[in-house]
């Protein structure tokens, strides 16, 4: 891993010198370019962003200490090593605020200006070591928890371990496509099998179905939904080539045909295209389930016909949501059926419905129904009980303590403050 440097000076020998005879190869250092003034500096910063810049104060045009809170204005954070003639201490008071290292007088002594170099290469080169390490990990750490909300979303299933979170933001500005690998009649074909056989077989078919696709797509997400079933969800479906290509993905059918065929059974590739939202990946999964393609056919490609369209984004579920809770407030309502209705997992639901708006499912459902209660108290005769009933709760004494909580009066202390004139609190 090399160092880049950027070695700026308006004496022309003075450049000659610094790259004929410092031995910048053994420290480390690859000289990305030259620069007599400021500006021409500046603009090659800014094309090659070099790790380690030599530069000089009194230049014309664009003087150094100019050229270096440029720099740091446009965001470049290079090492800066400044070479000069000049002493005093206002040029580096000035040098030393925009992070200069090193403040070295000419004319220079080449064996200590090697030494600094060396120790500067170094700390570069292990701290690009260290960031290089950090993003490849941070890559790895964003793939599996990508992955782990994709199966959430398909299947339901929680996460094993707390895992950060992903913004709605970013998971609305993706796109997927979606297929479903089935072995057809598995468990007809397996009903004979040992737990351990069936376990390896399934094995075995995972690892070679994501070394398939892994040789068309970057980084698919691949994993095995129950036995004999498996979905690949491939991201940035407007930005790969072959999606664009029935001919790929009948290959793929193919190919998954055929490694599932050594034991009679028939693979299928049921294949959604997409662009499809996060939300939409649930509701072709599921639709995939009950479509029942021509015999013989290894592809079946979906639409949104099979799937009434899906949930197109996060603030069409959380409305539909709404609506089906206005609709059925009388009703034990329940996370799971709202999922269910909208078409996502349970813990997907909950991290949605918080995050649009900013209020657990419980405490949006509490709201409503006390706000539907208000409106029955004032405008209508009902008895309590029967406006106790008809927002969804159950005993009379605990819609009482709840509506206390939430007003600081009990239902017919409102009511009664109503018929008064009296103006009622909440």
């Amino acid at each position: 891993m090399m160092v880049s440097a950027l070695l700026v000076d308006d004496e022309r020998p003075v450049l000659d010198n610094l790259e004929s005879i410092l031995p910048w190869h053994d420290m480390g250092i690859k000289v990305s370019g030259t620069a007599g003034n400021g500006m021409d500096a500046l603009r090659l910063a800014e094309q090659d962003k070099p790790d380690l810049i030599l530069c000089d104060i009194r230049m014309p045009v664009m003087d150094g200490l100019t050229f270096i809170a440029e720099l740091r204005e446009r965001g470049i954070d290079s090492e800066i090593l400044l070479l000069t003639g000049y002493q005093e201490f206002e040029y580096a008071k000035t040098a030393l605020k925009h992070g200069v290292r090193e403040y070295i007088t000419k004319p220079i002594d080449y064996g200590m200006l090697e030494d600094v170099l060396k120790s500067l290469a170094a700390e570069i080169t292990l701290r690009k070591q260290k960031e290089s390490e950090l993003q490849a990990r941070n890559k790895e750490i964003g793939f599996w928890v990508k992955r782990n909300r994709i199966r959430e979303v398909l299947t339901g299933e929680a996460w094993s371990t707390p895992s950060p979170p992903i913004s709605l933001a970013e998971e609305e500005g993706e796109s997927y496509a979606l297929f479903v690998a089935e072995a057809c009649m598995y468990f007809e074909q397996t009903r004979q099998w040992g737990v351990e056989r069936k376990r390896e077989w399934n094995k075995q078919m995972s690892e070679q179905l994501e070394a398939i696709v892994q040789t068309r797509f970057v980084n698919p997400f691949v994993f095995q939904v129950r036995e004999g079933e498996w979905c690949i969800a491939v991201e940035d479906v407007l930005q790969t080539e072959p999606l664009s290509e029935p001919a790929v993905l009948q290959e793929i059918a193919e190919q998954f045909s055929g490694i599932s065929a050594g034991t009679g059974m028939e693979g299928r590739l049921l294949a959604h295209p997409g662009p499809l939202q996060i939300l939409d990946l649930a509701a072709v999964y599921h639709a995939s389930r009950h479509v029942q393609p021509p015999p013989g056919e290894r592809l079946c490609l979906l639409n949104g016909d099979e799937y009434g369209g899906g949930r197109k984004n996060a603030d069409d579920a959380i409305e539909t949501a709404k609506q089906y809770i206005a609709a059925h407030l009388g009703s034990d309502l329940s996370v799971e059926e709202l999922a269910d209705y909208t078409g996502i997992s349970g813990s997907y639901f909950c991290h949605l419905f918080k995050a649009r708006c900013g209020m657990t499912f419980l405490e949006y459902v509490t709201r409503e129904r006390l706000a539907a209660a208000k409106a029955l108290l004032a405008g209508t005769s009902y008895s309590i009980s029967t406006i106790c009933s008809a927002v969804g709760y159950r005993e009379r004494r605990y819609f009482t303590k709840v509506f206390h909580k939430h007003f600081g009066l009990t239902p017919s202390e409102y009511r009664d403050r109503l018929r008064a004139g009296i103006h009622a609190t909440g």
